[in-house]
């Protein structure tokens, strides 16, 4: 069952105008799907049986010199002694199965779930990990990801696991020579020479990304002597996929996965931190509709002190006051990234309540903090009383009118305007992962449920594999399931006698029998007894039927 996935609009889809000359057949070129590196098979596949995949590429062909397209070609063999297969780099055999049954997963620790954890900055994007292989995940292993700026002023990011790695090169003085070095973190270079003297980098040149290296001078890095190359590498070498794409490698059996958010307001985040008052205002948070607004990564807090006025119309307690139209208001603003107090604007559009005097209806528009021009406008706030109307949850038909006083914000209630902010350069996170375990307890909870499969076995197996010879047949197999990750399994004729040992240490839940004895000689049909023994687990025993 073929899977297409092509690069999205590239102005190729659908069936090639090109024909394969003397078949009649066009080659399919896509939907502009778009790339994606890895793939869930959903075909109803069958645990046990076996599963060959080619991965293949292809182009559009040429129609001006009436091409066909063309793919690239996949090869898988088999040995005609061995019988064992041999894959090329873009071809593999799978046989799907759960885990043993004593298997824990494998886990990432973060700060929720799969997402890593903020250690410096205040984006709002997310960094989660994808566990691909869970049996390749490593036991305790640290990661950090960090966020840089590359020279063309892009944000990319890395990741490392801060492990020290070590090559020895025999260097060629000022000729270029390759290391097994790779992906290198800047500012994590040592190069020592055999007497143990550390080499001044200003006396070679490295390429961090590919580990080539030479000396800057003749004589820097002497011909034919041997060096150390100390190093930290990234299995993620300053990527630039920040929109959740799927084309990071797989290290240690995790795949990252980066999601960006561009700056911009979030109202539905925003609203009263604290409300010691239990205001029941309600309000709006939107882009400031006056002056030059654009949103801007950082959050501000609206800090309230009382709203009583005295007999004259004065705050009681007043916080600040509102630049340009010099309106006194019971709030200071404050930037929660800087700390520092920011200025703000109310225009008292209505005339009854033109009295240099914040009143709740009027909107609050906050200025850029990082600019001198007033008009440099961010985000703006407006209160309203609340709702004295209740309507039925269909909205089609009012239930009561109960009109409802307005509760202020006090001193010490707190309103939070948020925004979305994007990563930037010295951003960091960091995850720990937990590799795959076997449980005790599991196994023998487990251990019950081994079973046969199939059985009976009437003269074949739905997961036996064709044989590459007409007329003959391939291996038989009946394959025990439920297994824990290490155990023997025996099996005896009905009167006691051993007929084949089977051996499992392995993180899978089964284990193969291909129906010969332990001398390699076809079994005969009728019952058998199978026995499975687990170290520091127990022991089950079962039956199994072949029919010939």
């Amino acid at each position: 069952m073929p899977a297409e996935f092509d690069i999205k609009d590239n102005g190729y889809e659908g069936l090639s105008s090109i024909e394969y000359a003397g078949r009649g057949v066009r080659y399919d070129l896509g939907r502009n799907t778009g790339l994606v590196h890895s793939y869930v098979d959903s075909n109803n596949v069958i645990n046990g049986v076996t599963y060959f995949y080619a991965v293949t590429s292809y182009d559009h062909g040429d129609e001006n010199a009436k091409i066909p397209p063309s793919e690239s070609q996949r090869i898988i063999q088999r040995d005609a002694i061995t019988r064992r297969f041999k894959f090329d780099v873009n071809t593999a055999m799978v046989v799907p199965g759960p885990p043993a049954s004593n298997a824990r997963d494998a886990q990432v620790l973060g700060a929720d779930g799969n997402t890593a954890r903020r250690v410096n900055g205040n984006a709002t994007g997310k960094v989660q990990i994808e566990i691909m292989d869970p049996l390749k995940v490593v036991d305790g292993r640290k990661y950090q990801v960090a966020f840089d700026t590359l020279s063309t002023g892009e944000i990319s990011y890395y990741v490392t696991d801060n492990i020290e790695q070590q090559v020895e090169f025999v260097a060629r003085d000022t000729i270029i020579i390759s290391t097994p070095a790779k992906n290198i973190i800047p500012g994590s270079v040592q190069v020592q020479a055999e007497n143990g003297t550390v080499i001044d980098p200003a006396n070679y040149d490295l390429d961090f990304a590919s580990g080539r290296i030479r000396g800057v001078h003749p004589g820097d890095l002497p011909e034919g002597e041997k060096f150390t190359l100390t190093y930290k590498s990234a299995p993620v070498y300053f990527s630039r996929s920040l929109h959740n794409e799927d084309n990071n490698p797989v290290f240690d059996g995790l795949r990252i996965r980066v999601q960006d958010d561009p700056v911009a307001l979030d109202p539905t985040r925003s609203g009263f931190k604290i409300s010691t008052h239990n205001t029941n205002l309600r309000y709006v948070v939107r882009m400031a509709k006056v002056g030059r607004a654009k949103p801007l990564p950082t959050d501000f807090e609206i800090t309230f002190s009382n709203y009583d006025t005295t007999a004259t119309g004065e705050l009681v307690s007043p916080a600040d006051t509102s630049i340009i139209t010099k309106v006194v208001t019971p709030f200071k603003i404050f930037d929660t990234t800087t700390g520092k107090q920011v200025d703000f604007f109310i225009n008292e559009s209505n005339p009854a309540l033109r009295n240099k005097r914040w009143d709740y209806p009027e909107t609050i528009v906050i200025i850029n903090p990082n600019s001198t021009r007033p008009t440099d406008t961010v985000y703006e706030v407006q209160f309203s009383v609340p709702a004295d109307t209740t309507y039925n949850a269909t909205g089609d038909s009012i239930i009561a009118i109960t009109p409802r006083p307005p509760v202020y914000p006090g001193e010490g209630d707190v309103f939070v305007v948020f925004s979305f902010k994007p990563f930037e350069a010295g951003d960091q996170y960091e995850f720990e992962t937990k590799a795959v375990t076997f449980a005790t307890q599991d196994a023998k909870n487990a251990l019950s449920n081994v079973y046969a499969v199939p059985n009976p076995y009437v003269a074949f197996s739905a997961a036996e594999i064709a044989s590459p010879i007409p007329g003959q047949r391939d291996d038989r197999r009946i394959e025990f399931r439920n297994l824990p990750e290490k155990c023997t399994i025996r099996i005896f004729t009905i009167t006691g006698e051993l007929v084949a040992t089977l051996e499992k240490d392995d993180p899978s839940s089964s284990a193969i029998w291909n129906l010969l004895t332990s001398e390699g000689q076809k079994t005969a049909y009728g019952v058998y007894i199978y026995h499975v023994e687990a170290p520091g687990i127990g022991s089950t025993t079962g039956r199994l039927a072949i029919i010939k």
